[in-house]
């Protein structure tokens, strides 16, 4: 699997985890911008827009905030035991 891949599924998989996150804690962009401020990180809600676009991806101390708060592993965010990944990688061997 290429860098490529590697690339497009962390970002596909930090897009779907703040969707499905938000959604069962019924939180907008602006109010978890807010949260994640009060709890000592600097991001604004462009960037977490950006986040579930999946034009850019967080900074790893952004990731390990949002694990913090989420109370999940970055390996969840990122999407390290995703069974579609290890399918394609699988594949590819």
């Amino acid at each position: 699997m290429g860098i490529v891949d590697y690339k497009q599924h962390v970002a596909k998989s930090i897009s779907d985890f703040l969707v499905e996150q938000l959604d069962l804690r019924s939180l907008t962009v602006s109010s978890l911008t807010v949260i994640l401020n009060r709890n000592g990180m600097s991001i604004t809600p462009k960037s977490i827009h950006a986040w579930i676009a999946g034009t850019s991806t967080p900074k790893a101390e952004h990731v390990l905030g949002l694990a913090d708060y989420f109370g999940t592993s970055t390996d969840e965010i990122l999407g390290a035991y995703a069974d579609e990944f290890y399918e394609e990688e699988k594949g590819n061997d």
